[in-house]
């Protein structure tokens, strides 16, 4: 699991989770349909954004976002999800800090509240897709016998 930053909602997010968890519909599914080809971040079959080569779909819901940079306050409720902390059974932001095995030790921190560096947060390498089982068989178009979720290419 790691704890990443959706520069479409600008929230944290945990790639193992489904966006459906805190994305409403109507923006992930509105982003998700435009294809690569018309996005700022499309470069040569590669996203500048994510820094990976683009999806067989070429498509993804990150679809011209604006990229942040900078420092932002994590507070739960805001632009930390609740259903983010109710996923990890947590009841602060330094609770999912700490559930999270990737995450840094935030053992002197607030429970909420805490100062984090946006460009020290990884980026999903494709928006919308679960890191845990998924990413491969969007990037390449390989079915993973570990994924249920991402639809079978053939």
């Amino acid at each position: 699991m790691c704890l990443q930053w959706c520069h479409v909602r600008s929230q944290l997010i945990d790639n193992d989770l489904s966006c459906a968890l805190w994305c409403a519909d109507d923006i992930r599914l509105a982003h998700a349909a435009e294809t690569c080809d018309t996005c700022r971040h499309y470069h040569a079959g590669v996203c500048a954004l994510t820094r990976e080569r683009v999806p067989l779909a070429r498509t993804c819901c990150h679809h011209n976002a604006e990229p942040q940079r900078g420092m932002v306050i994590l507070r739960l409720g805001e632009n930390v999800p609740l259903e983010l902390a109710r996923a990890h059974g947590a009841a602060s932001v330094r609770q999912i800090f700490d559930r999270v095995d990737s995450a840094p030790d935030m053992s002197g921190a607030p429970e909420d509240g805490i100062e984090w560096r946006i460009e020290e947060m990884s980026v999903p390498l494709v928006y919308g897709v679960r890191a845990s089982c998924c990413w491969d068989t969007a990037l390449t178009g390989r079915k993973s016998i570990w994924c249920d979720e991402y639809p079978d290419p053939s």
